[in-house]
């Protein structure tokens, strides 16, 4: 199984209410860029994501200069087999 898709709403570098997605299709990823273009962001996503110990506070993974409330914030992994649905675990983890 390979993740397909990669969609971070209002989460660190990616302020919402608009998701960032990533379509990797099982590709391989390599991240490069500036300092504070969101390669961090990427890699705690999916620490949070796949961690099997709950995350850190929603709070402290929300874009900081976002006006959405604490709910927006929202991590949905895809997978390239058609059995396994949308994952959407981080706002499950995080509800208040």
């Amino acid at each position: 199984m390979k993740i397909k898709t990669l969609s971070l709403t209002d989460f660190r570098a990616f302020p919402g209410p608009a998701p960032a997605t990533f379509e990797l299709d099982g590709k391989n990823l390599l991240l490069y860029g500036e300092n504070g273009s969101g390669k961090s962001s990427l890699f705690h996503a999916l620490r949070g994501f796949f961690s099997p110990d709950k995350p850190a506070d929603l709070v402290d993974l929300r874009n900081s200069f976002s006006a959405l409330g604490v709910g927006s914030v929202k991590v949905e992994v895809g997978f390239d087999d058609a059995t396994v649905p949308v994952l959407n675990v981080l706002v499950d983890l995080f509800a208040t």
